[in-house]
């Protein structure tokens, strides 16, 4: 029992629910909730693990005591080839080459007030159909590489994502076909497969992110979108975080990255996030035709990064074939309990 609470807390807090804001408040939320066995929940994650999320979040509550660390897991294996990429066990292939650029179409764009950043970086969804790419993100608990492939053309979904843990080399595959949801863990040899009501919500508004709960309590309402590189395509739990407060941060100028142009935001952390993030202020690179995070840092007080995601390559709107993309569970993997 102890070993499965310790891999659930692991995948938890190194997944979706890394950026997720988890006060004291957020705490007893939780608790009434579950006493009055009331469903809440507004996202992509289907009914049938809800049950174990809500169990995941208590035993965070009590075991750290703390809010939810900030990024991705410790899982599937990838072959490494002498060539300098990752195969993953469906043969898609993406280069780990730092220093290819974009490869995009889009047309610069006007010059964007902060709502209009805001409301980009909070429905990426919209401004792109096909990505792929690769991303490093590090922070003082983690350091991994991201590579994904996502095609959301004709509301189709099918995606593909390799984390990979820098420190064990171990990783995990996540596979998107339509409304099923294929996790595989390779160190463990396990797999789990879900189904997702929604992958792709409809745009939100400003004013429907920040809300009340019928507890009187803050929430913020999320925008369903792929579990495919959210950190950097969909950074919707690090907007609302550190740029709830427009009078906390700044555009500062435009440059380019990687040959495409971005908006350069630095701002200040709240105090809340200070402790949370072990920074006391941050810096994005924001593609400006559709609000994907390029690039992000926090700092110490020294000045020293603390946190960082850094694109490595980004190609928007190539044809993705459906084919790449295939539900396939290894014979000697075991249902995830």
């Amino acid at each position: 029992m102890d070993e499965k609470l310790k891999k659930l807390r692991d995948h938890m807090t190194t997944t979706d629910f890394k950026n997720i804001r988890f006060d004291d408040e957020k705490k007893q939320l939780v608790m009434k909730r579950i006493i009055n066995q009331k469903e809440t929940t507004k996202s992509w994650i289907p009914k049938a693990v809800s049950t174990i999320f809500s169990l995941a979040i208590v035993f965070i509550v009590f075991f750290s005591g703390r809010h939810l660390l900030f990024d991705s897991s410790n899982l599937v294996q990838g072959s490494k080839e002498s060539s300098g990429k990752i195969v993953n066990q469906e043969g898609i292939t993406l280069s780990d080459n730092t220093n290819e650029v974009i490869d995009s179409n889009h047309e610069n764009s006007p010059d964007l007030s902060k709502k209009e950043i805001l409301y980009r970086m909070l429905n990426t969804n919209d401004y792109f159909k096909t990505a792929q790419g690769s991303y490093v993100y590090r922070n003082p608990y983690i350091k991994q590489k991201v590579f994904y492939k996502l095609n959301m053309e004709k509301g189709d979904i099918g995606g593909y994502e390799q984390a990979v843990n820098e420190q064990s080399n171990s990783s995990v595959t996540t596979i998107v076909k339509s409304d099923k949801i294929l996790t595989l863990h390779e160190e463990q040899k396990e797999y789990l497969l879900t189904k997702a009501f929604s992958l792709n919500g409809d745009s939100i508004s400003l004013d429907e992110v920040y809300g009340k709960d019928e507890y009187g309590s803050s929430v913020i309402t999320y925008r369903e979108r792929p579990p495919i590189g959210r950190d950097s395509l969909f950074p919707f739990e690090i907007v609302a975080n550190y740029l709830e407060d427009e009078k906390q941060w700044e555009i500062e100028q435009e440059e380019n990255y990687l040959g495409e142009k971005v908006i350069v935001i630095r701002g200040d952390l709240s105090a809340f996030n200070r402790e949370t993030h072990q920074s006391v202020s941050f810096k994005f690179w924001v593609h400006k035709a559709t609000g994907i995070l390029m690039k992000m840092e926090t700092y110490s007080a020294e000045g020293n990064v603390v946190n960082s995601l850094k694109t490595q390559k980004l190609i928007l709107d190539k044809p993705i074939p459906s084919s790449e993309f295939q539900l396939n569970i290894p014979k000697d993997f075991k249902k995830m309990m």
